[in-house]
């Protein structure tokens, strides 16, 4: 689902001179665009080239992309295929439209995969995958640190398909006609704005997203002083959903055809690219990282500088961390939720850091897919 604000297709497409055509299903306009790649030969075949006897010129490897866009209900849904996705401007989607689409159709006990991102001193990218559906609660999430970033499962509604499975973008596997898109990008954009998930799936919003354009524009600004200053405490750039390694020969911070690859993105390599500019937030949102095939030799992922900072600051005595081009707040109604819960399944005849207790307290939480930790209660009793 394209951004509201996005009016026009050109604001939503790298190349707006890309062929196309147009498509009409049923009332709707849309406009079909399309690209072949280039062939070319496969990157392995230099290694032979100077010893084989014969030749490998006939062999060479193809894509095509293709990416429709359709205007209903007051904004642009775009369907990709084949490496359509790579067509599109990095942030011309909504942000977990996906996720939040899945969250409210699955069968909280019938979770396929779930993809995380911890929050700690060294964010991990973590796939946590079952090999049968299973309760979310199974899945070890810690609800402190943890971003759930995508996830799979399977819908209640049978008309979603057997599986579905979101991030920004939404996966769904069903039999259709070119006549039902309408109709169904509908029934998913219901599904977006409804807040089922809270049902189960509430402690999401334990890291709150700062929506407010005048704090995102503060900390944006302390984020820039802090990179110019060469101050690279709590802050590094960090590659922002699981990827393929086995296939990346490595990245760029520059054009396709130019440019060296590095073996990882660092904040040392991107100011490097800069060769002595001032980096600023339009320079993060503007300037790209392509994570490099080696089989295809073209981009296998990509996405802005922005989206693959993080960074912790603290401002006006509240923590916030910039993960995947979103900042987020850390939710207080969430810890003293926590520290109620604790409070409420102990004893008041037993002291605060009675073990037995504790354990029936982290028990109890499990029920509800929660790891309590005991920091923040730690914290609290301190301070008294």
């Amino acid at each position: 689902m394209i951004k509201p604000d996005i009016t026009d297709v050109a604001d939503a497409i790298k190349d707006p001179e890309s062929d196309f055509v147009d498509i009409k299903v049923g009332s709707c306009d849309g406009k079909l665009f399309y690209k072949q790649n280039p062939t070319r030969p496969p990157g392995w075949v230099k290694l032979f080239k100077p010893v084989v006897c014969g030749t490998l010129d006939g062999l060479s490897n193809t894509s095509t992309a293709a990416v429709l866009f359709i205007w209903m209900e007051k904004q642009f849904f775009a369907l990709t295929f084949g490496y359509g996705r790579y067509m599109l401007q990095p942030d011309c989607f909504e942000e977990n439209y996906g996720l939040r689409v899945v969250l409210n159709s699955v069968n909280p006990e019938k979770i396929n995969s779930v993809d995380v991102q911890s929050l700690g001193a060294i964010p991990f990218n973590q796939r946590n995958q079952a090999s049968i559906a299973a309760p979310i609660s199974d899945f070890g999430i810690d609800i402190e640190q943890d971003i759930v970033n995508a996830a799979t499962g399977q819908p209640k509604d049978s008309a979603f398909g057997k599986k579905l499975t979101g991030r920004d973008e939404l996966k769904i596997s069903i039999p259709m006609t070119a006549e039902d898109i309408p109709a169904l990008l509908i029934k998913l954009k219901s599904q977006y704005e409804v807040e089922t998930y809270k049902e189960t799936f509430a402690w999401v919003d334990n890291l709150k997203e700062v929506r407010q354009k005048s704090t995102v524009n503060i900390l944006n600004s302390e984020l820039t002083t802090k990179i110019q200053n060469h101050n690279f405490e709590r802050t590094w750039l960090s590659i922002p959903e699981i990827i393929d390694w086995a296939d990346i020969s490595g990245f760029k911070y520059r054009s396709l055809r130019h440019g060296d690859i590095d073996e990882d993105i660092s904040w040392g390599g991107y100011l490097k690219f800069l060769n002595n500019d001032a980096p600023d937030i339009d320079a993060f949102r503007n300037h790209s990282v392509l994570a490099m095939s080696e089989s295809s030799e073209l981009p296998s992922y990509t996405w802005t500088i922005y989206r693959c900072i993080y960074c912790e600051l603290s401002l006006d005595g509240n923590d916030y961390a910039l993960n995947n081009g979103k900042w987020y707040k850390v939710n207080v109604d969430f810890l003293n939720t926590l520290i109620a819960s604790i409070r409420a399944a102990m004893s008041p005849e037993l002291p605060l850091f009675s073990k037995i207790n504790l354990r029936n307290s982290y028990n109890q939480l499990q029920t509800y897919g929660m790891k309590a930790s005991l920091k923040y209660v730690q914290v609290k009793n301190k301070n008294r």
